[in-house]
């Protein structure tokens, strides 16, 4: 389930609704992150693919994927790696599924 008008908004609201927590945590587990502030441009740019996404389906996630940068997709793929946002603690299946399939059609993540 989710409360906002789209998974990837929910995804993204999830995001923004932890970004303290997942900056950290993004920091620790993506090598290519060096800093806060690395970490939490990653998340900002990640949450404004997902915001741009009007209505998800498998090409929304491949034009969406290809904008994100290599430090945005690495982050994504922390956030839908075991240690990441957690389902259904942190985040609901369905807007899990739709980062899932964001990483997915992102060009090939660093981690994952």
């Amino acid at each position: 389930e989710y409360l906002a008008s789209s998974p990837t908004l929910e995804a993204a609201a999830q995001i923004v609704r932890n970004h303290a927590e997942l900056v950290d945590a993004a920091k620790a587990a993506c090598q290519s992150i060096s800093d806060e502030d690395a970490a939490d441009a990653a998340l900002r740019e990640l949450c404004g693919v997902l915001t741009s996404i009007e209505r998800f389906d498998p090409d929304a996630a491949s034009e969406a994927a290809s904008k994100l940068s290599g430090n945005a997709r690495d982050v994504a793929s922390f956030l839908v790696s075991e240690d990441g946002l957690a389902v259904p603690r942190d985040i609901g299946l369905i807007p899990s599924e739709a980062l899932h399939a964001l990483v997915i059609a992102a060009p090939k993540p660093r981690i994952f």
